[in-house]
């Protein structure tokens, strides 16, 4: 058993001591930084660590962030703007655990979800002036239980090929669009790394990547894969990534409190480290800049769909209401033309 230790300004890192003192400017309450502080230090002791770091402290703020979302006690979620967003902290893992894919799964993929319909319909109205997705061989990348990819051939696509670094997700996306494969639609899978996707050059009419770019463990990372996806992609055709973001705006902090309101108390702890992990719009630009095979790019903030009747019962059935604010600040979209030439 761990000694509890009390805590002493010498064994908290210097950013640690920041962070707590946002926290204390942001309301918590003086007896819970002291438990945060020493289950903190407790841990960095567990480890053999000399010192609490921010990264300790973040993750116990968290828990407590988690904690008033659950009990509702704090309504304007105050907490959340303790953590700084302009520092990047990454994902444990860029791939899900047998057993956290199966989670995934179970808790992501239901009939109700308009999560991927959205998008889907986004891109095909982005298309639709030049002929539309129904033209499209599409690659949806990264592809979790492979929703999007079944949107699309809902919408009449052609030919959909589900990628993920999972087999269990892969494997899940392959048997779930096989119907659309016994009336002629192309349904295909490949398993792999995200940087290194053993399918041919110009592959591809468009690239997609929904909610999960920010798993890379880096900007490096995030390069190597934006290359990757241009690769796949024919002259002239497309990679779009719609996902979380981090910011620091009002707008962004906004949005992401009325987010997390409207979000199943289970579910908080898996998006808070996925805002932590989200790459900026500006770290994107600095990516979609150095790539020399790229025509147009641009990187803007999500937008709110324009919903008919039908897609508004459709939002109103979903059990999850955070989805529909997913368009807002808290995400963006990201649209990459590969050159001719």
């Amino acid at each position: 058993m761990v000694k509890q230790t009390e805590s002493e300004p010498s064994q908290l890192s210097r950013r640690a001591r920041k962070l707590l003192g946002k926290a204390a400017k942001a309301g918590f309450d003086p007896s819970v930084l002291r438990e945060i502080t020493n289950s903190a230090i407790n841990d960095a002791h567990s480890q053999d660590r000399g010192r609490a770091t921010r990264e300790d402290i973040r993750s116990h703020l968290g828990a407590e962030l988690n904690h008033r979302i659950a009990n509702r006690t704090d309504p304007d979620l105050s907490g959340l703007r303790s953590f700084d967003f302009t520092m990047r902290v990454p994902e444990r893992t860029e791939t899900f655990t047998p057993t956290e894919a199966r989670i995934y799964i179970d808790g992501c993929d239901y009939p109700k979800t308009v999560d991927d319909l959205l998008l889907a319909l986004e891109v095909q109205g982005r298309f639709n002036p030049d002929g539309g997705i129904r033209n499209m061989r599409v690659l949806d990348a990264m592809c979790g239980p492979g929703r999007l990819g079944r949107e699309f051939l809902d919408l009449g696509v052609p030919s959909v090929t589900f990628h993920d670094g999972s087999e269990i997700m892969t494997t899940h996306a392959r048997d779930q669009a096989a119907i659309y494969a016994e009336f002629g639609q192309g349904v295909d899978v490949v398993t792999s790394s995200a940087d290194n996707i053993p399918l041919p050059d110009g592959t591809f009419d468009l690239v997609v990547c929904h909610n999960s770019i920010h798993q890379l463990a880096s900007i490096g990372r995030l390069r190597i894969v934006m290359q990757e996806f241009l690769r796949l992609t024919v002259p002239r055709g497309h990679v779009i990534i719609a996902d979380y973001q981090r910011a620091t705006t009002p707008g962004f902090l906004e949005s992401l409190e009325e987010r997390l309101r409207y979000t199943r108390p289970e579910i908080v702890p898996l998006l808070i480290p996925s805002f932590i992990a989200a790459f900026s719009g500006d770290e994107f630009r600095s990516v979609l800049g150095s790539l020399p095979n790229i025509e147009t790019w641009s990187v803007t903030d999500a937008k709110p769909p324009i919903l008919t009747p039908q897609m508004q019962q459709r939002v109103a059935e979903d059990p999850v209401k955070g989805h529909l604010m997913d368009y807002s600040p808290i995400s963006l979209r990201v649209i990459a033309q590969k050159k001719l030439a």
